[in-house]
């Protein structure tokens, strides 16, 4: 299970990432894939939803099953199109 997000620099050409269902608690080192289109974060332990405005071309994110308590919606980049927030 991962812990946290991070060492993606050899993938920053990646446009969908898979992370589901491990122990991440927080949105970071994410600038390096600046061509991420799909985020898959459901069943984690993320609190407060940051660090995503630099994912300019994310269409799709699935933060569902997460421990949500600090929601912005100014934190989201604004070419979402697709954006699960489910318990």
């Amino acid at each position: 299970n991962i812990g946290e997000i991070g060492g993606l620099e050899p993938f920053e050409s990646a446009e969908v990432l898979y992370l589901q269902y491990n122990r991440i608690q927080k949105l970071e080192n994410l600038e390096c894939l600046s061509k991420l289109q799909f985020l898959a974060l459901q069943g984690n332990r993320i609190k407060v939803v940051e660090n995503l405005l630099c994912l300019t071309e994310l269409e799709f994110l699935d933060l569902s099953k997460n421990e949500i308590v600090d929601l912005d919606e100014q934190q989201f980049p604004e070419a979402i199109n697709i954006l699960n927030l489910q318990e």
